[in-house]
């Protein structure tokens, strides 16, 4: 099966294919974030921001240049701008990630929200998935396959 790009306007730029702000990578998984960014870009989007770490961005910045990086502290301005967020991919579970997570959620968000493995795993652990269900009624349930469970896609009208 082949999949096609619509084509694109000759008078366009990247924001005019929409912006996604991706929360992913860390120390010990680069590739999450140079993945995920590569993906996103590939299925259409103009204009990705990843907010990264500086390790991270050294790592991703080696293996590709069509990337935006942004600092942690510029997450809760970013958010409001972007068509949609991508967070955990690679993130980790610990600390550091929690209070990422936290950030990310405590910004006023009006865009889809795909969160990766790490994210559900700190919402089921940490927040007893309140996160998950205070979004349109969204079940998470433990029994999905573990395709189903790799990412959820969480869609407000805003």
């Amino acid at each position: 099966m082949e999949f096609k790009l619509p084509k694109r306007p000759e008078i366009s730029n990247k924001s005019t294919f929409g912006k996604v702000l991706n929360r992913s990578g860390s120390k010990y998984m680069t590739g999450a974030a140079i993945l995920s960014s590569v993906a996103a870009l590939k299925s259409g989007c103009g204009y990705v921001i990843l907010a990264c770490d500086d390790e991270v961005r050294h790592a991703v910045n080696a293996q590709t240049q069509s990337i935006v990086f942004a600092s942690l502290e510029d997450i809760s301005s970013i958010i409001p701008t972007a068509q949609a967020v991508l967070i955990g991919c690679g993130l980790g579970t610990d600390e550091n990630a929690r209070q990422i997570f936290d950030t990310v959620f405590n910004s006023k968000i009006n865009c889809p929200v795909v969160i990766d493995a790490d994210g559900k795993t700190i919402s089921l652990t940490i927040y007893n998935g309140e996160i998950y269900g205070s979004v349109k009624g969204l079940k998470v349930d433990e029994n999905d396959s573990p395709l189903a469970n790799a990412v959820i896609g969480l869609f407000y009208d805003g």
